[in-house]
């Protein structure tokens, strides 16, 4: 079967993922109406397989999926934007092996525009919890050597800078949407780590259980497999062992 084919299959069918774990709650959000969903920890895995462009073909195909079955609404610009973070983690996440510069953008961006805001500038302490992301791409060389052989040690980094990025892009919309007063974001600041480990810890999980069953796969020479691309470190799933 052509290549294309193959990679349009998974597009489909990741959507169709991503469109199920979007029904499931996993937390609540802090300071406005909404939840967590176990998308989260689900989506920064398919930009590493399918990389960031189709990646994010596939959320914006859950969302036409989702606005079909009726367990999306598109009622505001909120509700529009809603999804943006959740793009953002996939873009960085699979980004990181190639493009140091476009990963760096995103969470700037959303420091700079939340400082831009009234009420960012007033709690402009909060918007350092995305100099991490920052930091993990400036430094990836020097990391990846740091943590040597802990390749999972290194997964769970590359998943903390992009949930960190899901964070700065989503709390930078619902600031400018929403005007959440400096005493919301004040009382979340405890509450944000907890939450951000917790999501890359999912994220990790999703992204070793997915390659492991991708190393099987390949074992059994299930070639529709090398459509996708190669894991972010060697050791874990499909990759060769060092």
């Amino acid at each position: 079967m052509d290549k294309r084919l193959l990679k349009l299959a998974f597009v489909f069918l990741f959507a169709g993922a991503i469109t199920l774990t979007s029904n499931i709650p996993i937390l609540k959000m802090i300071g406005v109406d909404a939840n967590f969903t176990l998308a989260v920890m689900l989506a920064p895995v398919f930009g590493a397989l399918l990389g960031p462009a189709l990646g994010i073909g596939t959320i914006v195909l859950s969302q036409l999926f989702g606005l079909t079955a009726g367990t999306i609404q598109f009622d505001s610009a909120l509700a529009v934007a809603s999804f943006m973070p959740i793009v953002g983690a996939l873009f960085y996440f699979g980004s990181l092996r190639k493009n140091k510069w476009a990963t760096i953008a995103l969470p700037a961006l959303a420091i700079v525009a939340f400082l831009a805001h009234p009420i960012g500038r007033s709690v402009w302490y909060y918007s350092l919890f995305w100099t991490l992301p920052i930091g993990v791409s400036l430094f990836k060389k020097p990391l990846d050597k740091l943590l040597g052989r802990f390749d999972l040690a290194r997964v769970y980094l590359y998943a903390l800078g992009a949930v960190f990025v899901d964070h700065s892009v989503g709390a930078t919309i619902y600031l400018y949407a929403l005007s959440i007063p400096a005493a919301a974001w004040i009382a979340s600041i405890p509450l944000v780590p907890f939450e951000r480990l917790l999501f890359a810890g999912g994220i990790t999980v999703n992204y070793v259980v997915i390659y492991s069953i991708l190393q099987k796969l390949k074992q059994k020479n299930v070639q529709l497999v090398a459509v996708l691309e190669p894991p972010l470190t060697q050791t874990v799933g499909v990759g060769k062992k060092r």
